[in-house]
């Protein structure tokens, strides 16, 4: 899973502290990866999809060839 995170650092008094991005930086990152979960889940339903397909063509050939499993 990827994560998006951006972080602000500045200078006070010769030590860096990191500030969090603005709210609707902050949002857009959120955003992003979540479309970025969704999208890694419709490729892995694709691939699962586009195995059971390639088996049972498979299995179709063979039917239609004669050979049993």
């Amino acid at each position: 899973m990827l994560t998006l995170l951006t972080l602000t650092l500045t200078r006070k008094h010769g030590v860096l502290h990191h500030q969090p991005p603005p709210p609707q930086q902050f949002q857009q990152q959120q955003q992003t990866q979540e479309i970025l979960e969704r999208l890694e889940r419709v490729e892995q339903k694709a691939k699962k999809t586009k195995e059971k397909h390639n088996s049972f063509m498979k299995g179709l050939a063979n039917l239609i060839k004669g050979k049993k499993k």
